[in-house]
């Protein structure tokens, strides 16, 4: 019930209606037993109060010291993206076993909007991390593996350059390379860029910011897509 609502995007005059619905299944979520929790109840739950934005301190509690425990070792790549972002929209530290099992769930995420929740989820959780040198060799592997078999969108392309230079997360050059050269490839590939301004200047605040102009020849290609489109949009 409480996912069908939120799912629905009950906001506005509704928004009322929704704050009360979570808060009455609250109270019936905080009786169920914890061994009649899945993985699946557990995703749902958390992302469907992330989405109503409603941190009911109580069930969070709950959630986080008795539920996911026993759960956390069985929960894929996805679910782990899902708990992570929704409780860090909740503003709830994110449990270390989930960073521990988002390690070993990571490399197969096939997903590039779930590798950026986890990515903006870290940003926001650093201290909870417990081996970072760790998920940020898993998440760089998996990012350089999917760069090459399967790159984002053009569109998805600022939101994950920019959630991963904001994340801090210490991913190898190889990694960012990986990225940056398909930044510089939208260029060449595609007609006409759809890039706003906005995401075009984070782009080039975090590409050039990691990258050495000496060992990356795709930076100034990059650069001139940029000014190539600056040109031709003098008005921008």
């Amino acid at each position: 019930v409480a996912h069908a609502y939120t799912r629905g995007g009950q906001v506005g005059e509704a928004g009322r209606v929704t704050i009360n619905l979570l808060c009455a299944c609250a109270r019936e979520l905080r009786r169920i037993p914890v061994e009649a929790w899945d993985a699946k109840c557990l995703t749902l739950c958390v992302n469907s109060y992330a989405m109503g934005r409603v941190a009911h301190e109580r069930l969070l509690s709950r959630v986080v010291e008795e539920v996911i425990p026993p759960l956390v070792g069985g929960l894929s790549g996805m679910q782990i993206a899902l708990v992570a972002h929704g409780l860090t929209r909740l503003k709830q530290p994110v449990p270390p076993s989930v960073w521990l099992r988002a390690q070993n769930v990571v490399e197969g995420l096939e997903d590039w909007q779930q590798i950026t929740l986890i990515l903006q989820s870290y940003g926001k959780n650093q201290a909870t991390v417990m081996d970072p040198e760790a998920l940020g060799a898993a998440l760089g592997r998996r990012i350089r593996t999917l760069m090459a078999s399967r790159r984002p969108a053009a569109e998805t392309l600022p939101v994950l350059v920019y959630a991963l230079w904001k994340s801090d997360v210490p991913v190898d050059a190889e990694c960012w390379g990986a990225v940056g050269q398909a930044c510089a490839d939208v260029f060449s590939d595609e007609k006409s860029v759809r890039w706003k301004l906005s995401e075009v200047a984070n782009m080039l605040s975090a590409l050039t910011s990691v990258a050495d102009p000496n060992t990356s020849p795709w930076i100034h290609d990059f650069a001139g897509g940029v000014i190539n489109m600056l040109w031709g949009n003098p008005f921008s």
